[in-house]
């Protein structure tokens, strides 16, 4: 659109430009009623004048047109300083958190959730920096934050369920290792977390039948996965018997 503008321009200029010199070799003379009085001039100097005004009002256009973009322009480049500073401070902080430094790294975050729109970048420092000072309710908190967000939701589900295991709380820890099973169904570390809560919750029978899918992906090693099965097996084998069920003990046995 700028380029049109700018080509019919000069086009308007080339045309009077032309004008101009025609007129100045074949002076005359232009009346026209204005506002009631007659007016006599020169064709040339009628041209100039259009000429001048033509100008005066393409650069007042311009410059109106500047002062009404100049606010977003500066708020966009203000924006993209705080975002380049708050990247600079979120790397920091990882910095800090990769050296042990907890509290360096939450006082980034802050920063951090300062200068930049996306709160996701914040909450995994402060997640992170929580667990490092043994905060845990904090850390989950931020954990809980990064789920609510599509992108970052497994991310926050991974912290969330490694607390939970880590503090022994299995039911919590199923409920986790379900939804990040089911966002992402290939991972290593999901299915073996799953497996090893669903021995510590006794549901040796899902156990088992999870076992088969370890053992497609080549996730345990053949002799982790037969002393994993056999300890299931025995498990199995007791549950039966205490039912009296002893014929499916036997099969287990």
């Amino acid at each position: 659109m700028f380029l049109i503008k700018s080509f019919l321009f000069f086009l308007i200029l080339i045309g009077l430009g032309l004008l101009v010199q025609n007129t100045s070799q074949t002076p005359g003379t232009v009346v026209f009623d204005w506002l009631g009085y007659e007016v006599e001039t020169s064709a040339l100097f009628l041209v100039i004048s259009i000429f001048i005004l033509t100008m005066f009002f393409f650069a007042w256009g311009r410059l109106w047109s500047w002062f009404m973009v100049a606010p977003k322009v500066l708020e966009a480049h203000r924006n993209q300083k705080h975002e380049q500073q708050g990247l600079e401070a979120f790397f920091k902080g990882m910095d800090a958190l990769a050296a042990g430094d907890a509290k360096k790294a939450k006082a980034l975050a802050l920063k951090t959730s300062k200068l930049i729109m996306d709160k996701r970048l914040p909450h995994m420092i402060r997640a992170e920096a929580s667990q490092l000072l043994g905060e845990e309710d904090e850390a989950i908190y931020h954990f809980k934050a990064l789920t609510e967000n599509k992108d970052s939701e497994f991310l926050g589900l991974r912290g969330l369920l490694s607390q939970s295991y880590k503090a022994k709380n299995y039911e919590t820890a199923y409920i986790y290792a379900k939804k990040a099973y089911k966002l992402k169904p290939k991972s290593s570390w999901v299915l073996r977390i799953y497996f090893e809560i669903l021995i510590h919750l006794h549901k040796f029978d899902k156990a088992l039948d999870f076992l088969n899918k370890l053992d497609k992906k080549a996730i345990l090693t053949l002799e982790e996965s037969a002393q994993h099965k056999g300890f299931i097996c025995y498990q199995l084998a007791k549950q039966y018997t205490e039912r009296e069920d002893y014929k499916n003990a036997i099969k287990y046995i």
